[in-house]
């Protein structure tokens, strides 16, 4: 993995073809892998050796887990906001990520990285915009 070589984008590969099925994947079932799609996704364009063995990884991971899913539970009906900021251990930009669940089944989910550079208000900003996204929520329910 240290070679000068693997740091060189491989453009003649199915890497943007194989990111777009993951993203369908994390879009309508996999909330599982949404940092690691987010992370992938960035580096369509031009992945190097390393993205091609963290997405191979990925491929692995999603063949032995073929058979988990999403399972919509019956029982009391509510709504759970979860949401976090960091830096990821990315000073230059942070990460963001939610998960919204009816009862115990994830319904919305996001990870993405932000375009700016977030400071300490990150989290409250965060916070609040998931406040204003669990109230939206809530209401659409009632």
């Amino acid at each position: 993995m240290g070679s000068p070589c693997d740091a060189k984008p491989m453009y003649a590969t199915p890497f943007s073809p194989v990111i777009g099925w993951l993203a369908y994947l994390v879009r309508g079932s996999r909330p599982d892998l949404a940092v690691v799609f987010s992370y992938l996704a960035r580096h369509s364009m031009g992945p190097t050796f390393e993205h091609w063995e963290l997405l191979d990884h990925i491929v692995g991971y999603l063949l032995k887990t073929c058979d988990q899913g999403i399972q919509l539970r019956l029982g009391g009906i509510s709504l759970n906001l979860w949401g976090d900021a960091g830096w990821g251990g990315n000073l230059e930009c942070s990460q963001m990520g939610f998960i919204l669940k009816l009862g115990d089944t994830p319904i919305l989910w996001a990870s993405k990285q932000q375009s700016i550079v977030a400071l300490s208000t990150c989290t409250s900003n965060t916070s609040h915009c998931l406040t204003q996204l669990n109230t939206w929520y809530r209401q659409l329910i009632n």
